[in-house]
């Protein structure tokens, strides 16, 4: 098909191969666009246009839509670009805007202005599909499967990843970068020996998944960092991660329903091509389909965007993290999940310190060298031919059985230390009975009656006093008597001791006399104790 020098072959269209441009086409041998007109048609203008823009790296395409790599105070991230803005991005590449015109009855060629209707002609051309096409921005170097770091710029080859900054990663030694890894976790109170082994594949896995390297569909679950209290460092240990890769996070937060819900606020940020995406202390249930959805997406998912027409995006380079003191998930989410618990450390604990200040003013200082130490893992593991353990203890396998090999092997956790008490914790969240128990007994450690029995109206009034509300309840809402009895029941089932993370709780029953009715009744009593901690890695 002839379209006024532009010559389109029958068959798919792939603009890059069936579109042939002419030899000396005057818009792109002068130094100028040419716009469209009655003899110049829209067709041939974006082509002539697209291709000069596609060769700068400036525009991409995310989900059919034009987007440029914005610079904001939170960090770099893409943004849409609508018609009256693209009228001024066309007017940045050194070229005059020429249009035909007729004057006394002959075609003129003089220089013009584009109109926003010209604009938003030219941008919902299929010549629009000449951009590149985008998915991540990052602003540190990324690994790809040859070992390599990709530096600033563009990379095609890697899933459309745009490097914007970041200084190169040192060559660490794998022994030195090991020992390094640990050292930053090792004033954190783990519950277990997997806990700590999941904090460190937290580090590890940011790397794997921006550079799409997780085997068969890549996928990776949310990083879930839980405390019993709060300044127990859940967060502060997010932002160890983030910091190793000289990040910012997209903040986002749970919100029931209508404008600004957890799905749309997820929306705009995965359009954002952040790599980092977190909700900051969740409280209460979590409930998402959208976000559950996301996280087993096969790389192309509809999102929603404000004042933008549904968009298909890939999120395949997001990591994402949730914290929280005690929340209660769908089995969905649960299955979705990482969960690395956290005790809080005693007020006199000797927290290491370092020349620039705390273990986060280290990392920030020398992230070129933690990143290092980070791609000298990795690089490690894919030497030895990206080998997986046997874990099945999680429902992203390919992922369970990268990291249990790389906790495991490489960093010296042990093979199949990485998912043990992880099924207790996946177990806790799914049940908010659970929940609720573990943040009373939680309650009563911190008033320091772990050593008496309680009743069920009795932990009522201590769940009210700690504003812990009853599952499924906002907070503030109370917790009577009758409440208390069945959350419990629910909790306990037919068990008399169930261990829920750092603690056990057992349930007693007995027959007392009731003097007011003047009989027995059978009677409930609840005792709590902390579980002896692990040893520390040394």
């Amino acid at each position: 098909m002839d379209l006024g020098g532009y010559t389109m072959s029958n068959g798919p269209f792939n603009p890059m191969e069936n579109i042939i441009l002419p030899q000396s086409p005057p818009d792109l041998a002068t130094g100028k666009f040419l716009l469209p007109s009655a003899s110049h048609p829209i067709l041939n203008s974006a082509a002539e246009i697209f291709t000069v823009i596609a060769a700068e790296r400036r525009l991409f395409l995310r989900g059919g839509h034009i987007v440029e790599v914005e610079d904001r105070a939170e960090g770099k991230q893409l943004a849409p670009v609508c018609a009256d803005a693209f009228q001024s991005r066309i007017e940045g590449y050194g070229r005059k805007l020429m249009a035909w015109q007729v004057d006394k009855g002959k075609p003129v060629l003089r220089e013009s202005r584009c109109s926003v209707q010209t604009a938003r002609a030219i941008m919902a051309s299929e010549m629009v599909r000449l951009l590149p096409a985008i998915a991540t921005v990052t602003k540190c170097p990324v690994m790809d499967s040859s070992g390599n770091a990709l530096g600033p710029g563009y990379h095609e080859h890697a899933g459309g990843i745009y490097v914007a900054s970041g200084g190169t990663p040192e060559m660490v030694a794998l022994p030195e970068a090991v020992t390094s890894l640990w050292e930053l976790l090792a004033d954190f109170d783990f519950l277990t020996p997997g806990d700590s082994a999941r904090a460190m594949a937290a580090f590890i896995t940011p790397a794997l998944r921006m550079g799409r390297l997780i085997p068969g569909r890549g996928f990776a679950p949310i990083d879930v960092a839980e405390a019993t209290e709060s300044q127990s460092g859940k967060g502060y240990r997010h932002d160890l991660v983030v910091a190793i890769y000289g990040e910012s996070v997209y903040q986002t937060a749970e919100r029931k329903g209508g404008v600004g819900s957890l799905d749309e606020s997820l929306s705009s940020a995965l359009f954002s091509g952040r790599p980092f995406i977190r909700i900051d202390n969740q409280r209460g249930s979590i409930s998402s389909q959208f976000f559950e959805s996301f996280m087993t997406t096969d790389g192309r998912m509809s999102v929603r965007v404000p004042r933008m027409a549904e968009v298909e995006i890939d999120g395949r380079g997001v990591t994402v993290q949730v914290s929280s003191n005690g929340f209660d998930a769908t089995i969905d989410f649960v299955n979705r999940a990482s969960f690395v618990r956290i005790r809080k450390r005693p007020a006199d604990y000797p927290f290491r310190k370092y020349a620039e200040g705390e273990v986060l003013d280290h990392v920030k200082a020398r992230q070129p060298y933690f990143l290092g130490c980070v791609f000298a893992v990795v690089r490690e593991w894919l030497r030895l031919g990206c080998p997986q353990t046997g874990e099945t203890r999680h429902n992203f396998r390919e992922w369970a059985g990268s990291l249990d090999f790389i906790t495991g092997d490489i960093l010296g956790a042990g093979i199949g230390t990485m998912l043990s008490g992880h099924q207790e914790a996946a177990q806790r969240v799914a049940n908010p009975s659970l929940t609720w128990l573990r943040l009373v007994g939680t309650a009563a450690a911190k008033r320091g009656s772990l050593d008496r029995e309680w009743i069920a109206s009795e932990l009522g009034e201590l769940a009210d006093e700690f504003d812990i509300p009853p599952p499924g309840g906002r907070p503030g809402a109370e917790t009577d008597a009758k409440a208390a009895g069945r959350i419990l029941a629910r909790a306990f089932g037919e068990s008399e001791r169930l261990q829920i993370d750092d603690l056990d709780a057992w349930r007693t029953t007995r027959k007392e006399w009731d003097a007011e009715n003047r009989k027995e009744r059978t009677r409930h009593f609840y005792r709590f104790a902390p579980r002896a901690p692990h040893a520390p890695r040394t």
